[in-house]
């Protein structure tokens, strides 16, 4: 049978997160997804979060929480989070095939005392980061993981049940656990030969009606690609949020499949 090197039998009882703030809007009429994407030099961006003292991970998800910040309106403070992939293959030194990932849930949980800024999130982002990435933090999700995974019945299911309980449980542990997500895969090493074929590498990620905003990143040729994927109309939260960065000096390129607009849906 299969070994799970890093097991126990020990599980998490964090892994549900908070209920966090809920971005809204008015969804699309029609199926389909909404792309914006900004183009900037990987270089500038690099170069502009590191003298805020920040990575590029903390500098883009801190704008864009600020960014939901400043455009939402709060009546009531609720936490704002982003349900960050940690890759684990080099923290556990790890070879596997299998998705060896997990997640940070990072942000702002506790009602500020004054007015938020740019380099609060930032810090926030930053604590929460480090603390999942320590091994025993990470061990004690990985065990909630693989404990399920294990049960003797989950192994008996058939995979249409299987299917079945997995979105139960994904409702009733995830729902509204973080405003939104946030994947950066950093930068994507291509050949030399390559290079001038290729323009960029570019990623969608998952998105839903809880969470109808989601950011995925890749650096790749001297470039980062910032995929904004949307499921309302509203562009207030996504101006703001590249707004924020171009104020900062970092400068965009940007292109939309321009969903919000029917004329344009195949």
């Amino acid at each position: 049978g299969m070994k799970w090197k890093h097991f126990s039998s020990k599980t998490s009882k964090t892994i549900r997160g908070d209920n966090a703030y809920r971005i809204r809007g008015q969804y699309y009429e029609l199926p389909g997804y909404g792309i914006i994407e900004g183009i900037t030099p990987a270089a500038k961006l690099l170069e502009v979060a590191r003298a805020k003292n920040m990575t590029v991970t903390s500098y883009l998800g801190a704008a864009f929480l600020y960014a939901v910040y400043k455009s939402s309106g709060f009546k009531k403070f609720k936490p704002l989070t982003l349900f960050i992939p940690i890759n684990l293959r080099g923290i556990f030194n790890s070879k596997t095939l299998r998705n060896f990932v997990l997640f940070s849930r990072a942000g702002i949980r506790e009602k500020p005392e004054g007015k938020l800024t740019l380099e609060d999130f930032a810090r926030a982002i930053e604590k929460d980061i480090r603390k999942d990435m320590e091994k025993e933090n990470i061990k004690d999700k990985l065990n909630s993981m693989v404990y399920i995974e294990k049960l003797w019945i989950m192994r008996i299911l058939p995979l249409p049940l299987k299917y079945f309980f997995f979105k139960i449980g994904k409702l009733i542990m995830w729902r509204n656990s973080h405003t939104a997500i946030l994947s950066n895969l950093g930068k994507i090493n291509v050949s030399e030969s390559m290079e001038p074929y290729v323009d960029g590498m570019a990623l969608n990620v998952n998105i839903a009606n809880n969470v109808p905003i989601s950011i995925a990143v890749a650096s790749c040729v001297g470039k980062t690609r910032i995929m904004v994927t949307n499921l309302i109309h509203d562009r207030e939260i996504i101006r703001t949020f590249f707004r924020i960065m171009a104020q900062d000096g970092v400068e965009f390129e940007i292109q939309s499949n321009l969903r919000e607009d029917p004329r344009y849906v195949l």
